[in-house]
C-alpha cells in the first residue's frame, strides 16, 4: 500500500492535472450500471487501474476488472477483453468495447467484439494546447475506458 500511495504521489508530482473520468464514456457506464455486465480490461497495473477508478468513482460500477497481470499476452494479442468476456458471463461476440488506442482497437477486433473508438466521441479530450492535456489524455486510467459491455 505505501508503494501504491508513494507512485500515486509520484505521478501527481509529474502531472498535476487531477484523473478524470472521460465524460462520454462515463456518461455510458453510469446509464448501463444494473442493465448489462460490464467490465474493465486495461493494459495498466491492477493496483494503478483500481485507484484510478476509485478515484473517479466508477470502481464500484463494474462486475469484472482484468489487467495485463491477469494475462499472458498483452494489447494487440485479444486476451484482455477475452478474459473480461469470460469474467462476466458474455460472448465476446455480443460485447461492446469502448477503446482510445489504436493497439486496443486491433485487440477487439481481435476478440471478435464492436468495436467503439473513444477518440471519435464528442466530448473526448483531443486538446493538444498543453503537454499536461496530452498526457492526460494518454494516462493510464484513460485506459480503463478500455470498457466491455454486454448490449
Amino acid at each position: 500500500m505505501e508503494r501504491l500511495m508513494a507512485s500515486k504521489a509520484k505521478y501527481r508530482a509529474i502531472n498535476p492535472t487531477p484523473i478524470t473520468a472521460i465524460a462520454p464514456v462515463e456518461r455510458i457506464i453510469r446509464q448501463a450500471v444494473g442493465t448489462m455486465p460490464m467490465a474493465v480490461a486495461s493494459s495498466g497495473l491492477k493496483a494503478s487501474v483500481t485507484s484510478h477508478l476509485k478515484d473517479v468513482g466508477l470502481y464500484d460500477l463494474f462486475d469484472a476488472i482484468v489487467t495485463v497481470e491477469d494475462v499472458q499476452h498483452g494489447k494487440p494479442a485479444p486476451d484482455l477483453f477475452l478474459l473480461a468476456a469470460e469474467k462476466i458471463g458474455v460472448a465476446p461476440e455480443h460485447c461492446r468495447g469502448f477503446e482510445d488506442a489504436d493497439l486496443g482497437i486491433e485487440a477487439l477486433q481481435a476478440a471478435g467484439m464492436e468495436v467503439v473508438d473513444v477518440r471519435l466521441m464528442e466530448g473526448y479530450p483531443h486538446s493538444a494546447t498543453t503537454a499536461a492535456a496530452a498526457a492526460a489524455a494518454a494516462s493510464s486510467f484513460h485506459a480503463t475506458v478500455n470498457t466491455v459491455l454486454a448490449p
